[in-house]
């Protein structure tokens, strides 16, 4: 009873308070379901019809012409479950036995504004929003959604995602919240400490929460974002309050504006995370769904999960990160001339090399490379790894020789085996043991115990390098002072090694070798290296140029039969990643290049050799399926040392069994 008097008592104290909290929740309420609502469609139509778009009982007809075509549709209100009925054709033409004729439409977006924010799905993902279609042929063409139908009535319902940071709600929240908290503080005059603290916490907490009483859970990030807003607003003008009134404002500001900055700096990252689409998305991932109960439940798996997201999420979110990044680059490499970052050292002469850490090896898969401790020789194979990369190998050379493919396994090495002068002095004062590297280990091994036709790309850059300095060849740089990777010149050499190792393991084919001189090399000397620039997390890119090397043929030379080269030249940006059509005259039919960046860019040299070229990123993967349906006659397989550093593959067990069948006929 005297529980039930107190609460009275305090309805009666703060009555005000709610009044004004649920004041400010109905206007909430009228605001987010009175806001208008524009979808825009963007679509090409065969011929002229009606689309008709209905949401909430309200329907809107739109007239449209064959071609492309974008209208819009403006919505005064919007249902709760956010669906939208869309009839693409109305008034299908009939042919003269009377039968409707088929009509189609390619939709590539639709766009949904709500209250200064605007959510948009290409036609490829329409169908992830689609509920259910109703005499409908749909079909995804590229990043387009294809529709074709012959009624007269077709259907089509789709369910779009909430806007993702709601910009009205927001102002709006800004604006009570001001005129909110200098409400309270002229009725708080007066009162006692006890009574104090409690509207303070009535402010902080309750008050939000009552604006968020009619809004769906889907607006739980704007509930969290009121919270922080007003609580902090109230504390700051709370205190300003205090200070007028003792007249210390002028002796307080000295505390205040480090204490405002700093409360700023530190919350502009909750802020921008929390009223983000991708925190909405996690917050649905709190809750994993039960099979058995068919219900949604939360777990402590779907809770690490989500505290794993978010912390992703602010990180990435965080106001002042590039500019952070920038200053600490900028002072590691001014200031003490040490990288900023693990993966990447800087030698001498500004040359960088790459250094230790997580790495993409190819799809998902992820490992740690360390470089440094392989170029010393401290991380070196065991025998029984020699004998499992001999075996995968093996594997694959008769399983490809079955297949009447010749293979080719080309070694390719990084920039500190080329240019080691350029080290660090600390690094190369330590002892380097050569015969323990990865690279010379595997080369050694299989030139040893193998019949496969191995190619060691290092020994040939080097010989270049020493022609180079004796005046034979041009005089360039094989790598990039600010990338870990060969520039064009380098991956010239690489494949001329490649084609000679070809024409001695398959003389049938008899490739002919392309001298340099058949090029004229240009130079363009203020190349940055953007992937570069975000690694070592800097901006400043006068101090970080290169020298981009582009190889124009001369005319009447072999590469000179593609008038791309003649007019664009081979650097390392020219890549194949599908089957191109090349030369009618190439001698190899069908050229397979597998391998990882480095192999990407010789495939501009080698497409003039063959008829047709597939070039694909496998570092350690094989796919038999794909070389078998493009009927393939030379399999190249590049590989970069620094892969070595990762676990041996596996091969598909139909691969390993040609090399048991090899060795039971021998």
């Amino acid at each position: 009873m005297n529980k039930f008097k107190g609460s009275l008592s305090f309805l009666k104290q703060f009555w005000q308070h709610f009044l004004f909290g649920i004041l400010l929740a109905s206007l909430f309420y009228f605001f987010i379901k009175q806001s208008a609502t524009a979808i825009t469609i963007t679509f090409n139509a065969d011929q002229a019809s009606v689309m008709s778009v209905i949401s909430s009982g309200t329907m809107i007809d739109k007239e449209y012409r064959a071609g492309q075509s974008k209208q819009t549709f403006k919505f005064a209100k919007i249902g709760k479950k956010r669906t939208i009925r869309l009839d693409p054709f109305s008034e299908a033409p009939r042919s003269e036995d009377g039968i409707l004729k088929e009509q189609r439409i390619t939709i590539s977006s639709i766009s949904i504004e709500n209250l200064g924010d605007e959510v948009s799905i290409s036609g490829s993902d329409l169908l992830k929003h689609l509920v259910i279609s109703y005499q409908l042929n749909l079909q995804q063409t590229g990043n387009s959604l294809t529709v074709k139908s012959t009624s007269d009535d077709p259907q089509l319902y789709l369910r779009y995602p909430r806007p993702s940071r709601p910009v009205g709600y927001i102002i709006v929240l800004y604006c009570l919240g001001l005129i909110l908290l200098f409400y309270m503080l002229r009725i708080e005059k007066g009162r006692s400490s006890e009574q104090d603290t409690k509207s303070k916490l009535f402010m902080i907490f309750v008050l939000p929460l009552c604006a968020g009483i009619f809004i769906s859970q889907s607006y739980l990030q704007l509930i969290l974002l009121s919270v922080l807003i007003v609580a902090l607003v109230y504390i700051f003008i709370r205190t300003l309050n205090e200070r007028i009134h003792a007249r210390e404002i002028f002796s307080s500001l000295k505390y205040l504006i480090p204490i405002s900055v700093f409360i700023l700096i530190i919350f502009t990252p909750v802020f921008r995370t929390i009223s983000s689409l991708k925190f909405v998305d996690e917050l649905k991932g709190l809750s994993l769904y039960d099979k058995e109960n068919h219900g949604y439940n939360i777990t402590q798996r779907s809770i690490k999960q989500f505290l794993k997201n978010f912390e992703e999420s602010y990180s990435q979110s965080y106001y002042f990160r590039t500019e952070l990044l920038h200053y600490n680059a900028s002072i590691k490499l001014g200031l003490f001339h040490h990288s900023p970052t693990k993966k990447a050292i800087i030698g001498k002469e500004g040359m960088f090399f790459e250094g230790h850490g997580m790495r993409q090896i190819e799809g998902e898969k992820v490992g740690y490379i360390d470089t440094i401790s392989d170029y010393l020789g401290l991380s070196p194979f065991t025998d029984q790894e020699l004998e499992q990369w001999r075996i995968v190998l093996e594997e694959r050379y008769y399983w490809l020789k079955e297949q009447g493919i010749s293979f080719i396994f080309a070694m390719a090495p990084d920039k500190s085996q080329i240019y080691p002068e350029y080290y660090p002095d600390k690094i190369n004062s330590i002892k380097v043991s050569r015969e323990t590297r990865r690279y010379d280990q595997l080369v050694n091994y299989l030139k040893d115990n193998s019949i496969i036709p191995v190619v060691d790309l290092r020994k040939a850059l080097l010989d270049v390098k020493e022609q180079a300095a004796a005046g034979a060849v041009p005089q360039h740089m094989l790598f990039y002072r600010t990338d870990g990777h060969w520039n064009a010149y380098g991956a010239f050499w690489a494949y001329r090694a490649i084609v000679n190792q070809i024409n001695a393991s398959y003389p049938k084919f008899q490739v002919p070798v392309v001298d340099i001189g058949d090029f004229v090399i240009h130079e363009k000397k203020d190349m940055v290296h953007k992937a570069f620039m975000n690694l070592i997390g800097t901006k400043n890119e006068r101090g970080f140029y290169d020298t981009f090397l582009t190889l124009f043929p001369k005319p009447h030379t072999v590469h000179a039969a593609q008038s791309d080269f003649l007019q664009k030249g081979i650097n390392i940006d020219i890549r194949w990643k599908i089957v191109t059509k090349t030369n009618n005259n190439g001698q190899i039919p069908f050229l397979f290049i597998a391998g990882d960046s480095f192999g990407q860019q010789m495939a501009g040299y080698f497409s003039v050799h063959a008829k047709h070229i597939i070039v694909r990123r496998f570092v350690n993967h094989f796919d038999p399926n794909l070389i078998k349906s493009v009927h393939t006659n030379v399999y190249i397989h590049e590989m970069l040392n620094m892969y070595l550093l990762y676990k041996v593959p596996e091969n598909p067990e139909i691969v390993k069994m040609a090399r048991k069948r090899a060795l039971e006929r021998s």
